[in-house]
Order: C-alpha cells, then structure tokens, then sequence
C-alpha cells in the first residue's frame, strides 16, 4: 500500500497526539508535524519534489526516510528499524535533532545538518562518504562503544566552531570496530573543521597512501583541515580501544603523532604514560590537511632517531667555569656546510643546517655521524648511516641548529647497534665506545664523564678532575696531530700568522686557532702553538696523537 498526500496534514495537539501510518508515507503538498505530536510510519517515508515537510513535534521512521524538497523544523526524527539498516537523505537540509533507534545503523545518503543533538538509543550512524555539519553546540547523548558516529569514507565539519570547553565527538572508522571518539575545543577564532578518520596510518596520511606494518602504533589515523584560516587555537584529545593497537603497542610511552610538511613528526619528549588510552594535545594553531596518530617510543612515527649527547672541546675549555668558553660565537658561520667550518676537505658536508644569529651559548658547529654495527670494532665508516651538523653548546650539550632541540636523524632505523661519531674541525674525531641506548624514544651517551666513553686507547683527554674531552690540534683534519714531522699542524698555525712575524696573531674564524680564543697565535700568551705540543705531550713533539675512531 501506497499513501501519496498532495494536500497539507495539519497536526494540532491538545497536549499530545500520535499519528501512526501503517505504510509508506509519500509527501507532495504539505506536512506539518505540531508540537507534542508524534507522526510514526512504519515503512519508509519520502518527501517529495515540491513537498514541504515542517516538524516541530516527532517523527519516527521505521523504514528509509527521504527529502527530496524542504525539510524544517525544530522536531526530532526518529530512525527505528529494528529488524536492520535503513537510509537517510535530507537532501542538505537541517534536521535540529535525530535520534538513531535502529538495531543496525542508519546510513547517510545525502549532506545532512543536525543542529541540537544526536542521540544513540540503538545503533550507529554511518556516513558512507557524505558530509555530517554540526554546530559548536551540538549534543551527544547515550554514545558508546557500540553507539556512534562511524565516519568510513565520510567527514564530519564543526560550523563555526570556537567552542572553547570542547566537544567529544563519538567517532569510528567502522561499525563495530574502531571507536575513537576525540574531543574538540577552540579557544582562539572559530572556524569550519573537517574531522575524517581511517583504520590506518599511511606514509602520507592520505586514505590511499601506502600502510607500512608496524606493532608499535594504534591503528587509527584522524585527519582535519580548517576552510577559513583564522587565528584559532585547538586542544585535542584523542581516544582509542584495546584492540586497535599494535601486538607490541606500549601505552606506558606513548603519544600523539602529526603528519605535516610531508613527514609524521612524534616528538619524544611528548612521550607519556596513557592507561585510560587517551592523549591530549594543545595549543594547535594550523591543522590545515594535518593529520594525527598515536605511537610509542618504539614507533616509526617517532622523529627520526633523536640523540641528546655531551662532549667537551679541549680549545675552548675553561677549569674556572666547568664549561667551555664561546669566545667566537659572533663570527662562527651562519651555515655548516660553508667552506670555512665542513664544506671543504676532508669533510666535504653539504647539510641544510644554518642559523641567522647563533645561539647565545653556542661555542661551535660540530659534525655528528651516526654509525650502525653490531660491535664498536665493527663500526667502520662503511657502516655510517647519516650526519647532521649540529650546535655544541657551553655545557656540552649538543643541539640542532635553534641552539634549544636535540639533535635527529630523520628517515634512518637501527638494524644493529647505534654508534656516535663526534667530529670537530681543529679536534680529534672520537666514537662512542658502546651502543648509544634509548629511553622513551630519546637516545643519551655522554662522553665527558670517563676517557674510556670514547672507543679506543686514551681517545679523550683529561680537562679536570672526572672531565674529559676531545684533544685539539688537529688542525688539517687528517686525524692526526703533528707537532714536528710531516704534515705538521704546528707549522700550519705559523703559515697561518706568517712565517716573518710569529709574534703577531691573527683574528678571525680558523681551524688554526686551536683554543677557539678568535686569535691565531704562534708565539705568546695563549699560543696555539703551545696547545699542540701539549696535546702531543711535550716530551715526545716528534710522535704525534692519532684518533681512534674505526
């Protein structure tokens, strides 16, 4: 049976009324559903072209609901199939609240706005690749696990969101798996957010990128834009199940991924403890095609591989202070790679690293090598993996080019043992005597703390009691340092001043100044000179000092 009305239903309660059709209900003139007034149709419901569908009381639809024409009104719908799925097309129009009944789930066939509340009573609700618009006021009532918004190939989009306490959307990438509900706040300007999700994470956070297994990671991937580019301010906090993480996944170390610039970025300092699986991050001011996921320490989504190291200098090294002295940080070149500092031989570095002004403490570039080996003996050059130019600060520690963040090797894994190589330009090279090890993502080895923390015989040289420190006076780079015979680093300090006035220095930026004072000085105070032979050992200037690196 097939009722078609082509003229208006006027539905006016005295305080409640209940209409109940028992077949299809085919709208082409005009409906009107009064307050306190239920309208029940026990099959499907369509409004059709040039029909006018106004709520203001209920509507319960126990079959497919369709809006070919204009929808309004501030009345519920209900979807109440209980025996299976049913669909839903409201053609772009607002309903102001949809109340999901069904045993299985309604699924989205059409854009639709819900303007109050979603309210989950049965199952779910399925996008199926179509759009669900929802204000910044939106309510949530009765969601769960098994109850929610299942995104699938659709999106969700906040309107004019700038709702600062937060919102907790209760998303899923499928119908019965996958709950990952993640809360939305915006202290800053409002604007449109579009929230997609997918039960993977790809190398390039897109639904068809390419998934590279791993067991250290959830498998769930949220992925936002913004449409209008304000000045907004997001907080996030995102949720997940038991079983959507990895066979390995460590919820003691955890935290939140971005995808941006064209790589996952996972900071290991945002590594946290998360028992109730739920990670929060602040502060967000550009989600634009940003995408999230959450790792562990062990994670491929972890930064590169991230190092905090110490070492000490010899040259620059002051006993008075228990640092090293950053004489020449006004005149170390803005850029690694420059001729001066490793562009030339033999270190040919042709790295990105640069800065406009050098950090405050910085004392100079030095070069950082990443080995991977199964012994130190076995840690030769061949097996290298990458170098980064990096910043040694006054206390030794050694950063990336901003002077404050560790240093990081992006796009290079460990298939043995990682090994530290520390390379300076007027010092001998030295390596970690043992596999550099890792806590909460964050690899640490300091090398100031005993002589034998550099691989090799007396590979370091003692600066103070319990301090040690890379010799100085390899002036040629030829990881040997040479008083008196052939290529002598001696002499290149006075080809450097002038072999007719070794009594007047120089000033300027150069591998001769062993002591890194910003002078050259051959005969005098403070001598360069006179640090070589010392590193050498004075009673012996004929034998020179070779590193010990592999």
């Amino acid at each position: 049976m097939r009722l078609i009305r082509k003229i208006a239903i006027l539905i006016i309660p005295v305080s409640f009324c209940c209409f109940e059709m028992n077949a299809q209900l085919v709208n082409q003139g005009i409906l009107y559903v009064g307050k306190e007034t239920t309208l029940s149709v026990r099959s499907d419901m369509a409004n059709n072209t040039g029909g006018i569908l106004h709520n203001e009381g209920t509507i319960v639809v126990k079959g497919d609901m369709v809006n070919n024409s204009t929808y309004n009104g501030n009345g519920a719908v209900i979807m109440a199939n209980h025996s299976t799925h049913t669909s839903l097309k409201m053609g772009g129009d607002t309903i102001y609240k949809l109340v999901l009944s069904e045993s299985e789930y309604t699924q989205l066939t059409h854009d639709v706005y819900v303007a109050d509340s979603i309210v989950f009573t049965g199952g779910d609700l399925l996008l199926a690749g179509h759009t669900l618009k929802l204000p910044d006021t939106i309510g949530f009532k009765n969601h769960s696990a098994t109850r929610h918004i299942t995104t699938n190939s659709g999106k969700i989009v906040m309107v004019n969101f700038d709702n600062a306490t937060g919102i907790e959307l209760p998303i899923s990438y499928g119908t019965d798996l996958g709950y990952t509900p993640l809360t939305i706040a915006n202290t800053g300007a409002a604007d449109h957010f579009t929230i997609q999700m997918t039960d993977s994470v790809t190398d390039n956070a897109q639904r068809s990128g390419n998934i590279t297994p791993s067991n250290d990671r959830v498998e769930a991937m949220w992925m936002m834009d913004d449409s209008l580019n304000t000045a907004y301010n997001l907080n996030l906090t995102l949720k997940w199940q038991a079983d959507e993480e990895g066979s390995s996944f460590n919820t003691a170390n955890c935290g939140i991924a971005t995808y941006e610039n064209g790589k996952w970025n996972l900071n290991p300092g945002d590594l946290a403890n998360s028992p109730n699986r739920s990670l929060s991050k602040t502060g967000i001011t550009n989600i634009e095609d940003i995408a999230f996921a959450i790792g562990d320490g062990e994670s491929d989504l972890i930064s590169g591989l991230t190092f905090a190291l110490k070492v000490f200098l010899r040259g620059p090294y002051n006993t008075t202070n228990d640092n090293m002295d950053n004489s020449i940080n006004g005149i170390i070149p803005t850029t690694a790679a420059s001729t001066s500092v490793y562009g030339g031989a033999p270190y040919s570095y042709t790295g990105s690293e640069s800065f406009v002004t050098a950090p405050a403490t910085a004392v100079d570039w030095v070069l950082v090598e990443l080995r991977d080996a199964a012994s130190p003996a076995a840690a030769t050059s061949s097996t290298a993996v990458d170098t980064v130019a990096s910043l040694l600060m006054q206390d030794g520690t050694i950063k990336a080019a901003d002077g404050i963040s560790n240093i990081a090797f992006e796009g290079v894994s460990i298939n043995n043992n990682p090994y530290v190589v520390i390379r300076h330009r007027n010092h001998l090279d030295i390596m970690s005597s043992t596999a550099v090890t890792q806590s909460g993502g964050l690899y640490t080895y300091d090398f100031t703390t005993a002589a034998t923390q550099a691989y090799g015989t007396k590979a370091q040289t003692l600066l103070e009691t319990g301090v040690y420190g890379m010799f100085a006076g390899d002036v040629n780079g030829d990881g040997s340092i040479v008083f008196n015979g052939i290529n002598s680093d001696r002499e290149l300090v006075l080809i450097q001043v002038g072999a007719n006035s070794p009594t007047s220095p120089q000033q300027g930026y150069s591998a001769e100044d062993t002591n890194m004072d910003g002078s050259i000085v051959f005969n005098g105070i403070n001598s360069d000179r006179e640090l070589v032979l010392i590193q050498v050992g004075a009673n012996s200037p004929t034998s020179p000092r070779h590193g010990q690196v592999p």
